[in-house]
């Protein structure tokens, strides 16, 4: 809802499979009607982003890398709603899933699908070294590997979909 009206992003989204919302649009919203999120999961990378199998309970909110602005200030609109971040388990994932918790002022919850330790074995070397993590067995033994996971390895995964709906409990 915005001063100019209504804008049926359901409709949208059901139309285009997703809805581009240009900032300068965004920012007039007063509100958000209707059936609101349950959960919202900020996505890091485009890929991901489009094919990520969410219910319609789910907002996926693309927040490319680093480039946390708008995808926080669009997060904020949902407060009640949770939030989990789906990124790349490297230490710049955990950084930007940092970075968004922080700024939005909620614990940070990562979206790590419950299979994704039979990926350990075929991780990548990190690009930087390992910083402060949470207490996640897979993200430790990572740093003990220095290791990472891209995200996109999860997608081709056929269990992901049930993932996210176990995480949502």
């Amino acid at each position: 809802v915005s001063d100019k009206g209504r804008i049926n992003l359901s409709e949208m989204a059901a139309e285009w499979t997703e809805c581009v919302i240009p900032e300068r649009a965004w920012v007039d919203f007063k509100e958000f009607s209707g059936v609101l999120p349950r959960v919202v999961i900020t996505c890091e990378n485009l890929g991901a982003y489009i094919d990520l199998p969410a219910s319609e309970s789910t907002l996926v909110i693309y927040s490319p890398g680093a480039d946390t602005e708008a995808a926080v200030a669009l997060l904020k609109m949902f407060p009640t709603a949770m939030w989990m971040h789906f990124g790349d388990l490297d230490p710049e994932g955990i950084d930007i899933a940092k970075r968004i918790a922080g700024e939005i002022g909620r614990d940070m919850k990562l979206l790590i699908p419950f299979f994704a330790e039979e990926y350990l074995d075929a991780a990548k070397p990190v690009e930087t070294a390992w910083g402060e993590i949470p207490d996640i067995p897979l993200l430790m033994a990572l740093k003990e590997k220095e290791r990472r996971i891209f995200q996109e390895v999860f997608m081709l995964d056929g269990r992901l979909l049930e993932a996210l709906e176990i995480m949502q409990v």
